[in-house]
């Protein structure tokens, strides 16, 4: 048979028994085909009596087929520029995040804000830089049809004046903003909780599992405070007022965590919370068994499907990428492509809250993302860009192309294969 559709140059797979999972490492898209199909298609279909013109179809439409003629390497460049125009446009603009503390009253053993505690110029965002933001981003996003502020970027409560001052702001001049913040817990009252409540604003809480390890990992600088207990107040606290907490969010340094993913994931059911975020601090990736690791996230992930929960993590992106059958350029944050952006506690522009310096004094956000600079980051972080990801199996839809990594260093490699493994096991579920 002959046939002017071949494989995607781009195209790489994973055997796993009698099946074959194929997916396209820069643009995402997957299929899951039996080796009898998979070898029809490794022959450009010479001898095929298998795959029917539905099941080709619907290979070219996730990006594992393509037609001969077609210049892959024109088409990824074209798709560049246009994410590239739009960003420096303002057009791609959905999320701002508002780092109204980069102070906390927490010294968690993993926290970047807590390590480098004296390099911030400024703690508490001003009222006047948030407003001048909001408004600057509800003027820009105003045609967009979801838009998300984001408090945060340590301990948010620690600056409760703006969160209090800037709501009504929002609301006034935009009813269906996402708002939300994601807290310790200790500064949590019935009064905050209420304002929440009334203005639609989504708390999620920071709990790392059972008591002895939220303990060992979210230290209080005052010893007056228990950093596991707070957390189960805050829950008590919103079902006497019927407030439904939004997500619980945990990070782990070390393995043998699978007992607190069934605490974390009991809490939530027991509390109404729709979504879990499970992570792992990068930091510790040289300190543990990296199987160990992948087994107890994959764990994690499958329990937290099997309770009707969402579920979050980093290490999860470059699998989520994949299955988005969607033709569009990935990222693995929107901070790169404009999607996402950050006023600091400073009144600087950066595009993520873990960004160490501002890259301007705020002006505008227009004027940040227009600008030479900024289109130069993004430039950088499109597909194929970084030599360093060269033929990786998730070149273009992982954390490559993040704007933090900025040289290879063995914490970049232990990241990079950290990614490359997980997304394999993750994809190896898919079948088994």
């Amino acid at each position: 048979m002959e046939s002017d559709l071949v494989l995607s140059k781009f195209v790489v797979w994973l055997r796993v028994d009698d099946s074959v999972v194929l997916w396209n490492r820069i643009l995402g898209g997957y299929r899951i085909v039996s080796s009898e199909q998979f070898n029809i298609l490794r022959k450009d279909f010479v001898g095929n009596t298998i795959l029917n013109d539905d099941e080709i179809n619907h290979l070219k439409e996730v990006n594992i087929l393509v037609a001969k003629s077609f210049s892959e390497e024109e088409n990824l460049s074209r798709k560049s520029k246009e994410l590239v125009f739009d960003s420096v446009n303002s057009k791609k603009l959905r999320c701002l995040e508002l780092s109204v503390s980069e102070h906390c009253n927490y010294k968690c053993v993993y926290c970047t804000f807590w390590r480098n505690k004296n390099s911030f110029a400024q703690k508490y965002l001003s009222i006047d830089i948030a407003e001048k933001a909001i408004r600057d981003f509800l003027k820009l996003t105003e045609k967009q049809p979801r838009v998300l502020v984001y408090f945060g970027t340590a301990e948010p409560l620690l600056n409760w004046d703006v969160i209090y001052h800037i709501t009504p702001v929002i609301r006034e001049i935009r009813s269906d903003v996402t708002l939300s913040l994601i807290t310790n817990s200790s500064l949590i009252t019935h009064e905050k909780l209420k304002y929440c409540q009334k203005h639609k604003i989504k708390v999620g809480l920071s709990l790392d599992g059972m008591p002895e390890r939220q303990r060992a990992q979210r230290i209080p600088i005052l010893n007056d405070i228990d950093s596991s207990d707070v957390v189960l107040a805050a829950l008590k606290l919103g079902n006497e007022i019927d407030f439904r907490f939004s997500c619980l969010s945990a990070t782990f340094r070390d393995t043998g965590f699978k007992d607190d993913i069934d605490y974390l994931i009991s809490i939530c059911k027991q509390y109404g919370i729709k979504e879990f975020d499970l992570d792992f601090d990068i930091g510790s990736l040289g300190f543990v068994d990296v199987a160990v690791l992948i087994e107890e996230l994959l764990y994690g992930y499958k329990e937290a499907g099997k309770n009707d929960l969402s579920i979050f993590g980093y290490w999860l992106i470059p699998f989520f990428n994949i299955i988005d059958n969607s033709s569009k350029i990935k990222s693995f944050c929107g901070n790169v492509v404009g999607e996402s952006v950050c006023v600091s506690s400073s009144g600087g522009f950066k595009l993520c809250g873990y960004e160490g310096n501002n890259m301007f004094t705020y002006l505008s956000l227009e004027e940040h993302l227009g600008s030479k600079k900024f289109k130069a980051i993004c430039e950088t972080r499109m597909p194929k860009s970084n030599p360093l990801c060269k033929d990786c199996i998730i070149e273009g839809l992982c954390n490559g192309h993040c704007m933090l990594i900025e040289e290879k260093s063995e914490t970049w490699l232990q990241t990079c294969d950290f990614y490359k493994k997980v997304t394999k096991k993750l994809l190896s579920s898919y079948i088994l």
